[in-house]
């Protein structure tokens, strides 16, 4: 059998984990390759049905999350349509890349988000925002974004308007939602994958960080979690129809929420 990486990230420590992990599978006949796709270096044929890099390939495991350039994703309709099954599926990606499309999904299956807004960058109604969501301190996400980037707390109108001027050239939309107090700097980071609950972190952001992704200085713990965290997780994973998750939940005082999901979560 053999098993292809497909990823944008040649230097991606989680690729590279995946990679040494398949490998120990090696005697039982399992082969893992991997395809770092540059968009200078490498060229889909348009023309064929027949690329190099897919010879005998039997499972592409993906890992292309919002950071991956749009078009790249062309090459996992490729494998979808030579019928090669891939982990995750293209649908599955598209609906984890963008936040408005996950909540949307999410909210449509009865997974339970925090109170969300999706605003126009152009023309918004602060007032209107502010009394949806309870008041100040709210958040604002732009809807591709990755690690933390994107994402900020909201303490006033001013802060509103300095916020949203600086990224509205990035994006005509925006997702304003209600800030959990009680998750202040923390959630847990639930591992799913084939409707199966592997494990899960607590990450903790760095003194004074609203955020709590390793990549902006976070730590992470291998904690139990309760059934509820278990279900909510696998339930926002079927939801979106991905086979490999890392669901990322908030405690508020009175339950569990799903914050985001990422169709390719990091391992380390």
């Amino acid at each position: 059998m053999k098993i292809l990486l497909l990823s944008h990230l040649a230097d991606s420590i989680s690729n590279q984990i995946f990679l040494d992990f398949i490998s120990t599978y090696k005697d039982k006949g399992i082969e893992v390759q991997a395809l770092h796709v540059n968009p200078s270096k490498h060229h889909l044929l348009l023309n064929t049905s027949d690329q190099s890099f897919s010879k005998d390939v039997d499972l592409v495991f993906i890992r292309m999350g919002s950071s991956a350039p749009v078009g790249l994703l062309e090459y996992i309709r490729y494998f979808e349509q030579k019928g090669i099954p891939c982990m995750n599926s293209l649908k599955s990606i598209i609906l984890c890349r963008d936040k408005s499309s996950t909540y949307l999904t999410l909210a449509n299956k009865g997974v339970k988000i925090p109170r969300s807004i999706l605003a126009s960058s152009q023309s918004y109604d602060s007032n209107h925002i502010e009394k949806e969501l309870g008041g100040y301190p709210f958040v604002i996400k732009i809807p591709i974004s990755t690690k933390g980037d994107g994402v900020f707390l909201i303490t006033s109108q001013e802060k509103l308007s300095e916020t949203v001027n600086g990224f509205k050239t990035q994006t005509s939309v925006f997702i304003a939602q209600k800030f959990i107090e009680e998750s202040r700097g923390r959630d847990f980071r639930a591992l799913v994958m084939n409707g199966e609950f592997l494990g899960a972190v607590q990450r903790t952001g760095k003194p004074g960080e609203f955020r709590s992704n390793i990549d902006l200085g976070g730590s992470a713990r291998f904690v139990e979690v309760s059934d509820e965290v278990k279900e909510l997780a696998i339930l926002a994973s079927k939801a979106l129809g991905a086979y490999f998750t890392g669901v990322d939940i908030l405690e508020s005082h009175d339950s569990y929420v799903v914050c985001e999901v990422n169709c390719s979560p990091g391992l380390q």
